[in-house]
């Protein structure tokens, strides 16, 4: 009786979200913020809650170092997986858009986020090992398990997998072809069909793999991808290094500015926060079923993971916006303005790397949002047959089209919604199982 009068409070949540969706421009935008303002206030509860009960294991370096150090291939196989989800080009062309719309202070609030919030993804990656099961030689764990078989609670597990299906099928893939399209707009001008299309061709030769071949793969990316990006950016940093002090004291100033809607810069802040770190939405926990190590290591090396992006990757891309001149105006996708500094440091070469790590970047996130909705379709289907596989990796293909052809803002808007009420299921659950972590 429980379990269903909590499905039936998250399904009326869901028709409510969606029709105060259809009213918020005449509500002047009242449901967007109350609805990110209850999330901001979940997180941070639930972040400072297992922090303390967790003795602040996000932070404890030794704890990190030593799970680093016994750390097999499977675990790193994990944390690629993961990573490769993060990354994406939300930690470039999402950040970028955040300090465009909002401006630099955001990216102080995405730094605060995403260290507090960091434990959460700790505990569904513990939580995800815990209640994983061996079904046919594979090993199959994540969020959909512990909300079935530690909540109980089938019908909540079964609405969460089709919203997360939904986002990262629909929504992430899109987001990432959008953003190919723009990055190579910008330095060819080629039409966004043949972009899309030959988009469309490298993702299909990936993802018509098998599926333990697409994890050695992304195995291989993900870390190329990264030394790529890190190696341009830190250069553009140094060479603005006299400079750093003053950028670091305009993000700070920014991030408390009184003349400015401080609520508005950290509800920015949280979102672009949560897209790139994804702490708090349960997708690190299926990851984390790749790997055979204890729940705690996969915990601590997943933590491992949010702490490079937000601290490195995000930190490269915010400093080298904070720190340059840019003038765009109009619907833009973020990723134009890295491109133009990138042009500036290192001429037409820097928009063409540029270009290569949005591509990697963009990629690993597709075959990552692949993986997480085959997961997520075995556990509803049971399992699946050649057919299905073919399906949705058709599907897959499909919405790498479709997402390189609409407008960008229309493909924000609607993830950002459902990223918070995945958000919201995967909290509750945290808090229910709280004492099955430790």
């Amino acid at each position: 009786m429980k379990n269903k009068l909590v499905n039936f409070f998250i399904i009326l949540l869901l028709l409510v979200m969606v029709l105060l969706k259809f009213l918020s421009s005449f509500l002047f935008n009242i449901y967007n913020n109350l609805l990110c303002y209850f999330c901001i206030l979940l997180v941070v509860v639930a972040s400072i809650y297992f922090s303390f009960k967790l003795n602040f294991i996000q932070f404890n370096i030794i704890k990190i170092a030593r799970t680093i150090k016994k750390c097999n291939s499977n675990d790193i196989k994990a944390l690629f997986m993961s990573m490769g989800a993060k990354i994406g080009v939300g930690s470039i062309a999402g950040i970028s858009l955040a300090i465009y719309v909002s401006g630099p202070g955001v990216l102080f609030w995405i730094w605060v986020i995403s260290l507090l919030s960091s434990i959460l993804t700790y505990c569904e990656s513990y939580l995800g090992m815990k209640y994983k099961q061996n079904c046919n030689g594979k090993n199959n764990g994540g969020v959909f398990y512990y909300l079935s078989k530690g909540l109980n609670n089938h019908s909540l597990a079964f609405i969460y997998t089709l919203l997360l299906i939904f986002v990262y099928a629909i929504g992430f893939v899109g987001i990432q072809s959008n953003t190919i399209v723009k990055s190579v707009n910008y330095i060819t001008y080629t039409n966004s069909y043949i972009i899309v299309s030959i988009m469309c061709l490298l993702v299909a030769i990936i993802i018509f793999n098998k599926i333990d071949s697409i994890v050695n793969f992304m195995s291989k990316l993900v870390p190329f991808m990264c030394l790529l990006y890190l190696v341009l950016g830190l250069f553009i940093i140094i060479n603005n290094w006299v400079n750093i002090s003053n950028i670091f004291n305009i993000i700070i100033k920014d991030s408390l500015n009184l003349d400015r809607s401080i609520c508005g810069i950290i509800v920015v802040g949280l979102k672009r926060g949560i897209f790139a770190t994804e702490s708090g939405l349960g997708t690190s926990s299926i990851s984390s079923s790749i790997s055979d190590s204890s729940p705690d290591n996969q915990g601590v090396f997943q933590v491992l993971g949010v702490h490079f992006i937000s601290l490195v990757v995000i930190t490269i891309t915010g400093l080298i916006i904070v720190g340059s001149e840019y003038n765009y105006i109009g619907n833009i996708n973020g990723i134009e303005i890295v491109m133009s500094i990138f042009y500036n440091y290192y001429s037409s070469i820097g928009s063409l790397s540029l270009c290569v790590i949005v591509i990697l970047f963009a990629i690993s996130t597709i075959i990552s949002g692949y993986y997480y909705g085959i997961k997520g379709l075995e556990f509803i289907m049971g399992s699946l047959n050649k057919l299905d596989y073919l399906l949705f990796k058709l599907l897959i293909v499909l919405l790498v089209f479709l997402g390189g052809i609409v407008e960008s803002t229309i493909i924000w808007s609607i993830i950002d919604d459902l990223i918070l009420f995945l958000l919201i299921i995967n909290i509750y659950s945290l808090i229910k199982l709280r004492k099955k972590v430790q």
